[in-house]
C-alpha cells in the first residue's frame, strides 16, 4: 500500500543545518522527500527516497523530481500529483491564458532566412525545447540508439539544418529529456483514462535477451485506443497465479476497478487462474481468454498430423536448398538446372503428388490464417470473432477430400472442437446475440442460455432481481424488433455501439449492457506487438538497457505510434506483417535437421491411409450452437 506523507521515515538532520546557512541558491523543496549525505565535493549530496529507499550516489533535483512524479511506488498521490505539475509547467502544455501570452514570441525578419553560421545567434528557450522534444521523439520512434546525437557526422547535420540549436548530450537525451517526456504522456494517459469506462486489461510475460521477465500491461478503450499503462520487471517473484493477480489488481486500483470490463490474457495455467481470482474478486470484470492464443493452438494441433508435417518437411527442403545456394538462385528461372538443383530436389518437385498435397494443407491453412487475421484486428468485439469461428468451421468442412485424406479432414476437426469445449463460449454468443445486424440469426434453441447469462451478468453488476427483469423484457423487444430497437442496422455505415447509442429505452439497461459487450477487446494481441517492439528496441547492441529505460522508450513510441492518424495505414500493414511474420517462424515451419549423409536419396513419398472411411460424416461442436449455413451470402 502507498506510505501517506505522515508514514514516511523520519528525515535525518544534516550536521551542517545546525549552523546558519550560506548565502547563495536556495534548496530545491524536492530534497524534503530525501535523506541527504554530504558528498566530498561542496554543495553535493547522496540521496535516498523516503517511501521507497532508492538510492542515487550524488541526487540531482530533476532527477528526484522525475523519481516522484513517476517511479516511486510507495508516494502519496498527492506528492505524485504535485511534481507531476512542476515538470508539466517547464513544458507549458496547459492552455491558460498566462501559457498562452508566455508562448507568444515576437518574431524578427532574421528568422526567416539562413543565417552565417560564424554569427548565428542561439535560439529562444521555447524553440529550443521545442525542437528537443521533435529529436527525442524522432530517436525514441525510429529506435536509435542515443549515442548517435554526439556522432560529429549527425551533430554536422544539424548544424548544418539549424546552426543556432544546440544538441543535448546522450546523457541528457535519455536521461531527463526522456523522463519528462514520459511524465508529459503519462498525464496525458491518465486524464484520458480518467474519462473513460468499460476498459480492458491485457497483460502478457517476456523473456527479454538479459533473461529478464517482463510483464506488460495495454489498456484499451472502448474506441480501441491503446495505452501501454505499466512494463515490470517480475523475475525476482514466482510467477504465480496469486503473485500476477496482486499486480493486475495494482493496476486495477490505480485507475479504479469499476472502470473496467474485462481482463484479457491468454491461457497459461497461471494467468488464467488469476484472471479467475480477479473475476471472483471483481464479478463485474469478465474472465476473457485470448481469442488469437485459441486460434494459434488450433493451427498447432492441425499441423501436429503427419499428412501436414510430411507436405511441410518436403516444402522445408526446398526452401533450404534454395536459400543456401547461390547458383540455385540465380538459376531458378532458367531452363538448364540439372547440373546445379539436387536429385532429392528434382525428385521432390517432380513427385506426382507433391504440388496436390500441397494445396491441400493449404486449403486447411488458408481459412485458420484468415480467421487469425480477423480476431486480431484492434476493433475485434465478441460478435466479430464469434462470426469469424463460424466461417472458419464451415470453410474446414467444405473442403473436399481426396485421396484417401478423411483422416485429416477429421483430425482438424477434432482439433478445433477440442478447442472448442475448453473455451467459454457464452459472451461470444451474447454478443452475436446483440448485434443488431444479426440478433441471434441462425442460433439452435439458446435463448435460455443467453437469458440467463445476461442476467448473471447484470447481478454481477450491482442489480437487484427487478433490474434484471426489466433487462430480459428489453432483450425480448430487441429480438422481436420492436419499439426503439427496430431501427434496421446498415452494414459498413455504423458500428455496433453507434447503433445502440441511439437507442432510447428507458432504464437504458439493454444499451449498457450491450454498449460493454461491445467494449471489450477479446484477444491480448497488442502485448504480443509489444514485445516485437521491445526486442527490435533491444536488437543486438542495446542489451543492456534497464527496465526504466526501456520502459520509458516503449511509452514514449507506443503513445505517439497509436495516436498519430497519419501512421495509422501503416501501422496496419505492419500488423499483419507482424502476424504473418508470426505463422512464418512457427516451429512447425522449422527445418528438421537431416543427416547431410542422406542428402540427395529419397524424394517425396506420397501419404495414403490405411483405411479410407467411405461417406464420412465430420461434426463441428460449434453446430450445436449455431447453423453454418447462415453467413453464406454474408461476405
Amino acid at each position: 500500500m502507498p506510505l501517506n506523507k505522515t508514514n514516511k521515515r523520519t528525515r535525518q538532520i544534516e550536521p551542517e543545518q545546525n549552523f546558519k546557512s550560506k548565502v547563495g541558491r536556495p534548496q530545491d523543496s524536492v530534497w524534503e522527500h530525501f535523506i541527504k549525505t554530504p558528498l566530498s565535493t561542496a554543495g553535493h549530496f547522496a540521496a535516498e527516497c523516503l517511501y521507497c529507499e532508492k538510492k542515487w550516489t550524488r541526487g540531482r533535483p530533476q532527477e528526484l523530481q522525475v523519481h516522484l512524479a513517476k517511479d516511486c511506488l510507495n508516494v502519496d498521490e498527492e506528492t505524485r500529483r504535485e511534481y507531476i505539475q512542476k515538470i508539466l509547467q517547464l513544458y507549458n502544455d496547459d492552455d491558460t491564458e498566462d501559457n498562452k501570452r508566455f508562448r507568444i514570441e515576437q518574431l524578427n525578419i532574421t528568422d526567416f532566412w539562413d543565417v552565417d553560421q560564424n554569427s548565428v545567434e542561439p535560439l529562444s528557450k521555447q524553440k529550443q525545447e521545442a525542437i528537443d522534444q521533435c529529436l527525442l521523439k524522432a530517436f525514441v520512434c525510429c529506435g536509435t540508439p542515443f549515442a548517435v546525437v554526439e556522432n560529429p557526422f549527425f551533430v554536422d547535420l544539424i548544424r548544418k539544418l539549424q546552426p543556432g540549436y544546440k544538441l543535448p548530450s546522450r546523457e541528457k537525451l535519455a536521461g531527463i529529456m526522456l523522463s519528462h517526456a514520459v511524465v508529459r504522456i503519462e498525464d496525458q494517459v491518465n486524464s484520458i483514462l480518467g474519462k473513460a469506462t468499460n476498459l480492458t486489461l491485457g497483460l502478457d510475460g517476456w523473456t527479454n535477451p538479459s533473461g529478464h521477465s517482463i510483464y506488460n500491461f495495454i489498456i484499451m478503450t472502448h474506441d480501441r485506443r491503446e495505452f501501454l499503462y505499466r512494463l515490470r520487471d517480475l523475475s525476482i517473484i514466482k510467477h504465480t497465479a496469486q503473485n500476477l493477480a496482486s499486480e493486475i489488481e495494482d493496476v486495477l486500483q490505480k485507475i479504479g476497478p469499476d472502470k473496467f470490463a474485462a481482463v484479457v490474457t491468454d491461457n497459461a495455467a497461471n494467468c488464467a487462474l488469476a484472471r479467475s481470482i480477479i473475476s471472483e474478486k471483481y464479478p463485474f470484470i469478465v474472465n476473457t481468454r485470448c481469442i488469437a492464443h485459441c486460434v494459434n493452438l488450433i493451427t498447432k494441433d492441425v499441423l501436429e498430423h503427419n499428412f501436414p508435417k510430411k507436405v511441410l518437411k518436403s516444402c522445408n527442403e526446398i526452401v533450404k536448398f534454395f536459400n543456401k545456394s547461390h547458383q540455385g538462385k540465380a538459376l531458378l528461372v532458367a531452363d538448364d538446372h540439372k547440373d546445379v538443383v539436387k536429385e532429392n530436389i528434382v525428385k521432390i518437385i517432380t513427385s506426382r503428388g507433391f504440388f496436390h498435397d500441397v494445396n491441400v494443407v493449404l486449403k486447411v491453412l488458408e481459412p485458420l490464417k484468415k480467421t487469425i487475421l480477423s480476431v486480431e484486428a484492434s476493433n475485434t468485439t465478441f460478435a466479430d470473432c464469434f462470426i469469424a469461428l463460424i466461417r472458419l468451421a464451415s470453410t474446414i468442412k467444405k473442403i473436399p477430400v481426396e485421396r484417401g485424406l478423411v483422416n485429416f479432414q477429421n483430425h482438424v476437426i477434432n482439433s478445433i472442437n477440442k478447442r472448442w469445449e475448453s473455451f467459454n463460449v457464452m459472451p461470444y454468443i451474447l454478443a452475436y446475440f446483440l448485434h443488431p445486424g444479426y440478433r441471434g440469426n441462425g442460433l439452435k434453441n439458446m435463448w435460455t442460455k443467453i437469458s440467463e447469462y445476461a442476467q448473471k451478468l447484470w447481478e454481477n453488476m450491482g442489480y437487484n432481481i427487478d433490474d434484471q427483469e426489466i433487462l430480459i423484457t428489453q432483450m425480448l423487444n430487441f429480438k422481436a424488433k420492436q419499439g426503439t430497437y427496430s431501427t434496421a442496422f446498415v452494414k459498413n455505415r455504423v458500428t455496433p455501439c453507434t447503433w445502440w447509442m441511439s437507442c432510447e429505452d428507458q432504464p437504458p439497461f439493454l444499451r449498457d449492457l450491450a454498449l460493454k459487450v461491445f467494449a471489450v477487446t477479446p484477444h491480448s494481441a497488442s502485448c504480443e506487438r509489444m514485445f516485437s517492439v521491445l526486442g527490435w528496441l533491444y536488437g543486438k547492441k542495446r542489451t543492456t538497457l534497464d527496465t526504466n529505460t526501456i520502459e520509458s522508450i516503449a511509452k514514449v513510441r507506443h503513445f505517439y505510434q497509436n495516436n498519430n492518424m497519419h501512421l495509422a495505414e501503416s501501422n496496419s500493414r505492419q500488423n499483419n506483417d507482424d502476424i504473418q511474420k508470426l505463422i512464418d517462424e512457427s516451429a512447425f515451419f522449422e527445418i528438421e535437421n537431416d543427416n547431410d549423409d542422406h542428402e540427395g536419396e529419397g524424394g517425396y513419398e506420397e501419404y495414403f491411409e490405411e483405411v479410407e472411411i467411405p461417406k464420412h460424416n465430420v461434426y463441428v461442436l460449434i453446430e450445436e450452437y449455431v447453423d453454418l449455413a447462415i453467413l453464406e451470402n454474408d461476405e
